[in-house]
């Protein structure tokens, strides 16, 4: 596990993200009809190329969103596992192999 490289991806989802919001901005206060731009603090209603544009933009942020709340929930269970001592694993394996033989022993002699 690599904690440099969950923070190089977590940092290029944040940056996405920013790109992602700032072209949702632009889209909504760019006026399409005569290309300048709205007042400050109103918003412009979309016209129907740009309702699709928006649509677009807002689900590719929501995707990354979710990607990136993925990458969190995943490093975090990451720092759980390097936390356990190295004997659990062994442990684990033990019970594991414990229980299946128990169950099939009887299984395969009956066979």
């Amino acid at each position: 596990f690599n904690e440099n490289r969950l923070e190089e991806f977590s940092n290029a989802f944040s940056i996405q993200v920013d790109d992602l919001t700032e072209a949702l901005k632009n889209l909504l206060t760019v006026d399409a009809d005569d290309g300048g731009a709205v007042a400050e603090g109103e918003e412009r209603k979309p016209n129907v190329r740009d309702t699709a544009a928006i649509e677009k933009r807002e689900s590719e942020l929501e995707q990354v969103k979710i990607l990136q709340k993925q990458i969190a929930d995943q490093g975090a269970i990451l720092v759980k596992l390097g936390k356990q001592p190295y004997w659990f694993n062994y442990l684990a394996a033990f019970i594991g192999s414990v229980a299946s033989t128990l169950v099939m022993h009887p299984l395969d002699t009956i066979k």
